[in-house]
C-alpha cells in the first residue's frame, strides 16, 4: 500500500492500484515457471528460459522508465469541459466521475 500511495495521492485510488498490483502481480508471476518448463520440454535446455528472463528484464526496464509517478496526475485527472449554463454563460467545470462512467 505504501508504494501505491507514492504513485497516487487519493487513498481510494491507491487502494485500487494496490489491489491491482497484488492480484495482477500474483497472476502474472504464476505464468513464467510454466512457460520455462514448456520451453525446456521443447528445446531440451534452459537456454530459452534464460533468454525469456532477459527479455522480461528488458520489458521491466522500459516500464520503469515509462511509469514516472510525476506524470500520473495528468493521466488520472478528468479533463475540464465547457458547460453552458441556463442563462447562456459558460463555465469550465470538471466532469463528475460518476457521470463520466455512465
Amino acid at each position: 500500500m505504501i508504494v501505491a500511495l507514492d504513485h497516487l495521492a487519493d487513498p481510494a485510488e491507491a487502494g485500487a492500484l494496490s489491489a491491482l498490483m497484488q492480484g495482477g502481480g500474483f497472476l502474472i508471476t504464476a505464468l513464467p515457471p510454466w512457460i520455462v518448463a514448456m520451453l525446456h520440454d521443447l528445446t531440451g535446455s534452459f537456454m530459452a528460459g534464460w533468454l525469456l528472463h532477459l527479455a522480461s528484464v528488458a520489458v521491466v526496464v522500459v516500464l520503469y522508465w515509462r511509469m514516472n509517478p510525476g506524470s500520473y496526475a495528468a493521466a488520472m485527472s478528468l479533463p475540464a469541459v465547457s458547460i453552458t449554463l441556463l442563462n447562456g454563460s459558460s463555465a469550465n467545470k470538471p466532469i463528475n466521475k460518476k457521470t463520466a462512467r455512465a
